[in-house]
């Protein structure tokens, strides 16, 4: 094992930084107190629920050593949501992580997260949104993450929510993001159709991106829609 108490002592703080970035993880903090005291807060790992999330916020947005965040979310409502959106003024915070599956936030809750798209320095966002009866309106506002200005990659679950066309032609407008690298857009079990398919297949267009992954399976798609979705490689 490389990391091994005296060779994390020949490490400078930078160093021990680096690695620890690369890794997204707090796994190295543990080695020895040197480690503990240069790296812990960097990268956590959070459960919130609807009692502690005000709280918790309350300090991590403040936190200027925090750059990674990975947060399970349970019984979490729409006013939750504004306080998990405070994310947005974490001054270092790069990479977040926000599992929100099956807690029924609605567009209300939708619309409040979008206001992510005001964290400056964040590069990696994950937002797993499955089962939270979000709809076009919800989807809209969330188009709105296009405008965050250091966005490289962008990962959102939106399986088994209420979205049709015309919250799918919105967030097609994601392809106006300017560094965005990465999409993973998962829509499966929507209500999307022909119209909303073909405005999907516009994602492709986006100027840096280098990865599209794309899933409409179980929606409303015939074979216009198909074919349109048949022209993104």
């Amino acid at each position: 094992i490389f990391f091994r108490f005296p060779m994390a002592l020949q490490l400078s703080a930078d160093e021990l930084r680096c690695i620890s970035d690369f890794l997204g993880s707090s796994v190295l903090s543990y080695v020895c107190q040197k480690t503990w005291y240069t790296l812990r807060r960097r990268h956590l790992s959070l459960v919130a629920d609807f009692s502690n999330v005000s709280r918790m916020m309350r300090w991590l947005k403040h936190d200027d050593g925090i750059c990674t965040i990975a947060i399970k979310c349970k019984y979490i409502t729409q006013g939750s949501m504004q306080d998990l959106a405070k994310l947005k003024d974490a001054p270092s915070l790069t990479n977040l992580t926000l599992a929100l599956i099956g807690n029924r936030i609605g567009d209300g809750g939708a619309q409040a997260v979008a206001a992510l798209k005001d964290a400056q320095s964040l590069t990696s966002l994950t937002l797993d949104l499955m089962g939270n009866h979000i709809g076009d309106t919800g989807a809209q506002a969330l188009a709105a993450l296009k405008e965050a200005p250091a966005l490289k990659s962008l990962t959102l679950n939106l399986c088994s929510n209420h979205i049709g066309d015309n919250g799918a032609q919105a967030l097609a407008a994601l392809k106006e993001a300017p560094v965005l690298n990465v999409l993973t857009l998962n829509l499966w079990d929507n209500q999307i159709g022909d119209s909303g398919a073909q405005a999907l297949s516009t994602l492709k267009e986006a100027p840096a991106l280098r990865e599209l992954d794309l899933d409409v399976w179980s929606n409303q798609i015939g074979h216009i829609g198909a074919r349109a979705l048949g022209m993104v490689h």
